[in-house]
């Protein structure tokens, strides 16, 4: 249980303090465009470690990677910022579809 916290407590740290403490550090010295792009690599890496460590790949680790992948992709190509904050509501979006239909294909 203890270990179950810990790791819990890891990966919010990882995935939200550090991104969030990436973007307050760069916005007073870069553009919140590239601030963004740089928090979202934080994640990303994340994601690419894990991967690597345990060698599977889950469906919600699949959609939170291609999510950052288009984010980052988004930014090289032009995109702009609302864009990058919007992306995790759209990943969400997609995934809650992506359940909700799997209930309809569920066997019975």
């Amino acid at each position: 249980m203890n270990k179950s916290r810990n790791e819990i407590i890891f990966t919010l740290i990882i995935n939200i303090l550090l991104p969030y403490l990436a973007y307050r550090l760069l916005i007073p010295h870069t553009s919140s465009l590239i601030a963004l792009s740089i928090a979202a690599l934080v994640p990303l890496c994340d994601s690419l470690y894990s991967l690597i460590r345990t060698r599977k790949a889950d469906a919600f680790s699949g959609f939170i990677f291609l999510g950052l992948i288009l984010g980052v992709v988004a930014v090289l190509l032009g995109g702009d910022e609302r864009f990058i904050l919007l992306r995790e509501s759209y990943v969400a979006g997609i995934m809650g579809m992506v359940f909700l239909g799997s209930l309809f294909l569920a066997d019975h």
